[in-house]
């Protein structure tokens, strides 16, 4: 099964940065990225930029997704078994095309949100713009019941909680007895661990998976950090996502409806 992967970030510069990172870093980043192929199914990630106009049209319309990344995969849609969307707002366009029969192959979108309003309005967007799924795979319960309220059918959802992969942070290995009150701070993006340092002062400190913006600049604050590595975290994938896709291949090789 070979399927094509849209973020809303560059899942390319992420894997690299993990790499030059020595792989101090989770996987839930990736989104199966580099676990999937070992459920037998081959991913192409689409190229996050090529076309700077449409990203900004993008920025501007905000409603219909990233359009560079969709256009570019709705013209070569025949070479994939189904599309898996890592966040479901970037491919919008694409679900509205599912809808309409133009967009002929599967598609599988992780959700984050759903709007705050139950308008009439913002209800016909959801059910037009996300409604074309043919599954959503939901952050939290919460989202679900969320996605039902807008009339999205039931039997499209599934919900896969949204946590930090604590294996890659050796959690059981820091030494904290359970009682003990600590901060744990996981991500990295616009992370200022610098001013989280001075905020704990001399309290014992682990961080385990170094953020790169110590490595800029900061060679005393990361000599203060102990790191923990998992290198077969990329490994690792939820295992409702490879089963949600492969619900869209069968022996004939031909692409179905989930």
């Amino acid at each position: 099964m070979k399927i094509a992967l849209i973020n809303n970030y560059d899942m390319r510069s992420i894997a690299m940065s993990r790499q030059q990172e020595g792989l101090n870093a989770p996987a839930q980043h990736l989104w199966g990225l580099i676990g999937l192929p070992n459920h037998g199914i081959k991913v192409d990630v689409v190229d996050f930029q090529q076309f700077s106009f449409l990203k900004k049209l993008s920025d501007k319309i905000k409603l219909l997704g990233d359009l560079d990344q969709q256009l570019k995969l709705l013209f070569k849609q025949n070479r994939y078994d189904a599309v898996y969307s890592a966040h479901h707002l970037s491919t919008l366009l694409l679900s509205a095309l599912r809808h309409i029969g133009i967009l002929r192959i599967p598609l599988v979108a992780i959700a984050y949100q759903a709007p705050r309003s139950h308008s009439f309005i913002w209800t016909w967007f959801v059910r037009i713009m996300m409604g074309g799924n043919d599954r959503i795979l939901c952050l939290s319960q919460a989202l679900l019941e969320d996605m039902v309220a807008f009339g999205i059918p039931r039997h499209k959802l599934s919900v896969i909680g949204w946590g930090v992969d604590l294996p890659a942070y050796e959690m059981g290995r820091t030494g904290i007895p359970e009682q003990e009150r600590f901060v744990f701070s996981s991500g990295k993006s616009y992370r200022d661990y610098p001013t989280l340092l001075a905020a704990i002062g001399d309290r014992p400190l682990t961080i385990c998976g170094l953020a790169k913006c110590l490595d800029q600049g900061h060679a005393d604050t990361a000599s203060q950090c102990e790191h923990h590595s998992r290198d077969d975290s990329l490994d690792r994938v939820h295992p409702d996502i490879p089963a949600v896709l492969h619900c869209g291949d069968h022996p004939g090789g031909k692409p179905r409806s989930l």
